[in-house]
């Protein structure tokens, strides 16, 4: 007769330091992923508003041939030619009157500005109306680092339409 077959299994360790690295590589591969997680956190934070450009506010008014303008949009390019490469910044004119957003205004530095009126009646092309300057009245200026005032006068020669 045969012997019976036992069903207990046998664990045979061939390689008894191959636990030992293996768990150590698993710790090792452990701490890296968190030492990766925390340098992206602290990456990200330095991401953070206080890294960011300063941007300071720009307001003012704009006069067509005198007159406050009724409606329009005056924007902000930095002037690359110059060596500005900050961001731009754009800002509605409502009865003669503009103000870039809280943090979303200029630099500072030579910028491009470009002032656009409309005459504030709605059509069914233009919810603000007729252009009142054909292309727009352009500029070069250098601002200040610091919240700023900046008048515009667009010249009658620029009107396409005098109010």
């Amino acid at each position: 007769m045969l012997p019976q077959s036992s069903n207990k299994k046998v664990d045979i360790d061939l390689w008894p330091h191959a636990h030992v690295e293996n768990n150590s590589s698993r710790l090792l591969s452990r701490y890296l992923i968190v030492f990766k997680l925390v340098c992206l956190m602290l990456a990200l934070s330095a991401c953070g508003d206080s890294n960011r450009l300063k941007r300071y506010e720009v307001s003012g008014t704009v006069l067509l041939d005198g007159r406050p303008a009724p409606l329009g949009e005056i924007s902000f390019s930095p002037d690359a030619s110059q060596g500005n490469s900050g961001p731009g910044s754009v800002a509605r004119i409502v009865d003669g009157k503009y103000r870039t957003q809280p943090g979303k205004g200029i630099v500072g530095g030579p910028y491009r500005v470009r002032t656009v009126v409309y005459d504030g009646v709605a059509t069914d092309q233009s919810m603000d109306g007729t252009p009142l300057t054909s292309s727009g009245y352009e500029e070069n200026v250098v601002f200040a680092k610091s919240a700023t005032f900046h008048d515009v006068s667009v010249p009658r020669a620029f009107l396409v339409k005098v109010p």
